[in-house]
């Protein structure tokens, strides 16, 4: 049974015993037997490369019945499952705590399956206060802006704000950094 599940998946994959044995890892003589029905059962690495490569399903390779190959639905839910375990142990390599790792694990997988909506939730948001506060902010005038600085950083009144321009523009005072970002504040 074995020997006739492999001629119709060759077939189907158009290919030869010799890509076939490439893609399951596996010396060509090894494919030959099981082309021939000298093999009775497959190593667990075998089926997993049929799985994962050719996207064959599990269940056609143990009886030979119902589709032989994966659908749609089950190849984009193979990936995301795949992408989960990705983020999961490329978060767990790091040392973070639990909320760190959750957000990284997130923001692998969502740039796994490159969902972009999904990572852009991750980012913090300003309520409309601060982002009306922020907005009026970088519209107001310079000495405005260098005076809102100073009341909320507890400045004296007449005291400088100096403004330090580089790669990542910083607003300091009193050798302090107060804001980093591009460009002046």
């Amino acid at each position: 049974m074995l020997s006739e599940l492999f001629k119709l998946l060759m077939k189907e994959c158009g290919l030869t015993q010799k890509a076939l044995a490439e893609v399951m890892g596996v010396p060509l003589q090894r494919v030959k037997h099981l082309a021939a029905g000298n093999v009775q059962k497959l190593t667990r690495e075998e089926t997993e490369a049929l799985i994962v490569k050719l996207h064959v399903r599990a269940d056609w390779l143990a009886t030979g019945e119902g589709p032989m190959l994966q659908s749609p639905k089950e190849l984009e839910f193979n990936r995301r499952l795949g992408a989960v375990r990705i983020a999961s142990e490329k978060a767990g390599g790091a040392q973070l705590n639990r909320e760190q790792s959750r957000l990284l694990q997130e923001i692998l997988y969502f740039a796994e399956v490159e969902d972009y909506a999904g990572l852009i939730g991750l980012l913090p948001s300003l309520s409309p206060d601060e982002q009306m506060l922020l907005d009026r902010y970088r519209a107001s005038p310079q000495p405005l802006r260098d005076a809102a600085l100073r009341v909320l950083l507890g400045g004296e009144p007449g005291g400088q704000v100096q403004h330090v321009t580089g790669n990542r523009g910083q607003v300091t005072q009193s050798g302090k950094i107060i804001n980093k970002g591009k460009g002046k504040a």
